[in-house]
This record gives structure tokens, sequence and C-alpha cells, in this order.
């Protein structure tokens, strides 16, 4: 799945679409038997996701290639985006209520939302240097990131437990996290598409509300305005003045702008690629966005930071999250080193050709030393 909150709502769109198109097959199934189908689905996709999850973080399998995680990304939006037509059938021209009020379609959209949280907080501890590094340059503790990481691992098995009272405390307590995010990356000046994950989960946790709430529209939305506020006010309460070290600026800006890139693979197939850098998080991180044009349809978001813990760096593509740490400008070249899960198996090169041309280059380390994947040329504007 893209890293980009426009593509994670036209997923969800698309899902919706789909299930109103189907709508009138669907009236023809008994609503026990949708629900139950409905439930099977998701069930699956959790399945995989956790196996995946265990494959990639702690036995450190990087499996499957890029393509598997992002189809298999890319089916929980779909299929929430089912929950959302079905919802609209229903509004629409009736029929629908014994599956949009199903315990089973209620606990398929808390189990996949549960896991994803429970999910999210046991990643974060493979890359905790990184999470550390950006809580510390938006102003919040080391103790604050164990308290979040904590409210997500609680909630998020809170939500697949057999107590609707308790399932409806998380979700929103989960949804002020969410907001909480948010406004972090609001606040910090960040690109929007850094609120991906979080934009993700509120559209997850927005029908398991409703359905917890009796379908009461009007409380929900209330109680998502209230818990918009207290995230907004918790996070003023909490935030300290951020760590932002000046020689930061110096040693990252020369990456700040627009670059237009051209190489090849190892192969000797050609690639082009635009690269868009910008300041984030109060201007303590780079933020760099990398984007292949077709044929090619790599896409990546990459956040850089110097400071009292060294140089930093994280990549989120379609295969996870990678973490990197440099030891800065060795002359005009800055090395990138690091890989999924703590490893140290893959390899950034950026190489300054003077104020306006850059030189990337991407490697990998097998059983034969280093092995270069990629090279491009970039240029600025």
């Amino acid at each position: 799945m893209l890293y980009r909150v426009d593509y994670v709502v036209a997923l969800v769109v698309a899902g919706a679409i789909v299930a109103v198109l189907a709508g009138r097959r669907l009236a023809a199934v008994d609503a026990r038997r949708v629900a139950r189908g409905y439930l099977l689905a998701s069930g699956v996709v959790v399945a995989v996701r956790v196996g995946l999850f265990i494959v990639r973080y702690p036995l450190d399998v990087h499996w499957p290639p890029d393509l598997g995680w992002r189809a298999l990304g890319d089916l929980g939006p779909v299929l929430l985006g089912a929950a959302y037509g079905l919802a609209v059938l229903e509004w629409w021209r009736g029929g629908f209520a014994a599956v949009v009020r199903s315990p089973d379609v209620r606990f398929a959209l808390c189990l996949s939302t549960g896991l994803g949280f429970v999910m999210t907080a046991m990643g974060s501890v493979f890359y905790i240097d990184a999470m550390r590094a950006f809580f510390a340059q938006s102003g919040y503790s080391a103790r604050f990131l164990n308290f979040i990481m904590a409210i997500e691992l609680a909630g998020g098995i809170a939500l697949v437990l057999p107590w609707r009272w308790l399932n409806l405390a998380a979700a929103a307590g989960l949804a002020i996290d969410m907001f909480g995010a948010i406004y972090t990356h609001v606040h910090n000046g960040d690109p929007l598409d850094d609120s991906t994950g979080a934009v993700g989960m509120l559209l997850r946790l927005v029908p398991i509300a409703v359905m917890l709430a009796g379908r009461r529209w009007r409380g929900v939305g209330l109680g998502a305005v209230a818990c918009a506020a207290l995230a907004v006010a918790g996070s003023a309460l909490v935030r300290q003045p951020a760590t932002v070290p000046p020689p930061a600026d110096e040693a990252l800006d020369y990456f700040v702008g627009t670059w237009r890139c051209a190489g090849a693979f190892a192969t000797g197939r050609h690639i082009e690629a635009r690269l868009h850098a910008e300041r984030g998080a109060g201007g303590g991180w780079l933020v760099m966005r990398h984007d292949d044009l077709p044929p090619n349809g790599y896409h990546a978001l990459a956040e850089w930071s110097h400071g009292s813990a060294g140089w930093i760096g994280s990549w989120q593509d379609a295969s996870g999250l990678r973490t990197f740490r440099s030891t800065g400008w060795q002359g005009d070249q800055l090395v990138w080193e690091g890989g999924q899960a703590g490893a140290a198996d893959q390899r950034f090169r950026y190489r300054r050709q003077g104020d306006a041309q850059l030189e990337v280059s991407y490697e990998t380390q097998g059983a034969a030393g280093w092995r270069q994947v990629d090279t491009l040329t970039c240029r600025r504007g």
C-alpha cells in the first residue's frame, strides 16, 4: 500500500463502490451468510498480516517481495470500504440492517483494527531509536512515547475483548491517540501524507463507534469532536521545547527542493524518478519523497534527523519501515546504512556533484558482499 492519504481514501471508496454495485446480488443472500463471509474474509487477511509480521520482524526474513506486501496492504482498506458500502445501501434503500448491525461484522472490524494497533505498538520496538528521535524533535519525552505504545497495545487488545463498554472506551482512547498524531504532524509542519496511518485508523474507528453506540450518529460526532479537543489539549500540556540542533539545518538543507532524476538498474533497465525534500517536525527533520515515474512504480517516504542521538533515518515503502544510521557527511558523500528490524544489509549513498546535481545509489549486502542495485543522477528543479 502506498503511504499516501489520498491512496488510502481511494481504496476505501473503491471498496464501498464494489459493495454498492453488488447490492442486488447481496440482497438475495441470507444476511447471516453475508456477515459471516465478511468476518471470514477479514479473518484471513488479518491472519496473513500477523504471520508476515512475525516473519518480517522477529524472524527478520524479508519475504514476500514489495508487490506482495502492497497487494496485502490494499486488501484491508478495500474490506473496510465494503462495510461503508453496506451501510450506504441500508441508508439508501434498506434491506441490509441485519448485516450492518451484525455482531460478526462488528467483530471483524474490531479484530482488524485492534490487531493493527497491536502490531503498530510492537513494530515500534524494532525502530525505537527513530521513534525516540521523532518524539524528541516534536517536543515529547521518551516516557510519553512509552505511554503511547502502551496505550496502543492495551487499546488494540481491548477492542477484541467481549465487553461492549470496554470496546467503546478503547475506541475513544485510540481516537484521541490518532487525533493527537495528526495534530503533532500539523504542528510540526510535516507533509499531509505523514498522517496516513492515523487517518486510516480513524476511518476504521468510525464504523466501530457507530455500531457500539447503537447508531447514534450525533453522539458519535460529538464524541469525535471531544476526542480531537482532548488530543490537542493533551499535546499542548505534554509538549516541551523541541530539541533541534542548529547544525542539522546546515547539514541537511542541501537536499531541500525538487530533484529530477534519471539512471539505471544494475541490469541496465532505465529509471526516471522525482525526489522532493522539505523540512518537517519544526525544522528538525528532513522529509524526502521518492516517486518513480512510469513504467516503474516504486514510491517511498524518507525522514532524516541529526541530533544528540546521531544521524538517524527511516524509509517507508510498500515493504514496511526500515531504519538507517549515518556518520554524516564525509567530504561530498553521505552514506546511510541499515535495513529492517535492526539489520544492516542495505545502503544508500548520496554524492554531491555541485549545488545543483546529486548522485544517488542503492546497495544491498549478500553472501558475496555489497551489490549495487541502481544509480540515479539527479538535477535540481
